[in-house]
């Protein structure tokens, strides 16, 4: 293997090319000017507007008001702007996309008549559709009825059972 040499040493070593630098022990300039996490240094802070862009937009405006509709400065921007709409309306179509989102718009209303109908209107209205009555379950007022024959058959049966705790008490007592 040929070895060839730099101002320090060789460049070649026994495993493959290495850079004049790494060659000659001296570390990279930049070494540590980037560490992971490091806050930013330098440079336009966050929100500050660029200054090309401004000027730049007022240059045109200002440009387009000397021009205005007749190339001696009549009616100003809107003279200018009216004459590329008329001349060459392909630019203006694109400058008013880029402008009319910008305009607010009055939000819509929305007019919909909200209807609420009880459980029973609505049951009815898909037993009108064809829906099987057993796929709805019961009604409200045969729900109302079970709850009711329910409650009156708990009642008899406590009834029933302080009849009989009394009469066993009493035969106890006996």
């Amino acid at each position: 293997m040929s070895q060839s040499h730099g101002r320090s040493g060789p460049l070649v070593k026994d495993n493959g090319a290495v850079s004049a630098r790494s060659a000659s022990g001296k570390p990279k300039s930049n070494a540590t000017s980037f560490r992971k996490g490091r806050k930013k240094t330098g440079g336009r802070m966050a929100g500050v507007p660029n200054r090309t862009t401004n000027l730049l937009r007022d240059a045109v405006i200002l440009a387009a008001e000397a021009v205005g509709s007749d190339g001696a400065g009549k009616d100003g921007l809107v003279g200018y702007l009216m004459r590329v709409a008329i001349i060459n309306p392909l630019p203006f179509c694109s400058l008013l996309g880029r402008v009319m989102p910008l305009q607010k718009s009055a939000p819509e209303v929305d007019h919909t008549k909200i209807v609420y109908r009880s459980a029973d209107e609505i049951r009815q209205e898909l037993l009108n559709r064809g829906v099987p009555p057993i796929l709805l379950g019961p009604s409200a007022e045969e729900l109302n009825e079970f709850h009711e024959w329910k409650w009156q058959k708990e009642k008899q049966q406590k009834e029933r059972n302080d009849t009989e705790a009394n009469a066993a008490t009493a035969t106890r007592t006996e």
